[in-house]
């Protein structure tokens, strides 16, 4: 499988490498979780290389709301 086929329609190669515009692509996503309500995050993928199949998946919290209900799942999940 070819690298194009596992990355977003508009990314562009310039002599077969990624250039650090083309090898991320961010974005808001919206959860409601049963037991912490609604959660906004920041959803990034990096492609560190241009070989198929290597992506890495990042979540980061877009407000402090979103803190403290990701600290509430968390005291959920260690059974606090």
């Amino acid at each position: 499988m070819a690298a194009a086929d596992t990355l977003p329609s508009d990314t562009v190669f310039l002599d077969g490498e990624l250039t650090p515009q083309e090898c991320s692509r961010t974005r808001t996503k919206e959860f409601l979780n049963l037991y912490a309500g609604h959660l906004t995050l920041e959803h990034t993928d990096l492609w560190p290389a241009s070989e198929a199949g290597a992506r890495m998946v990042t979540y980061t919290r877009k407000n402090d709301g979103t803190r403290e209900r990701l600290e509430r799942v968390h005291e959920i999940a260690r059974g606090s």
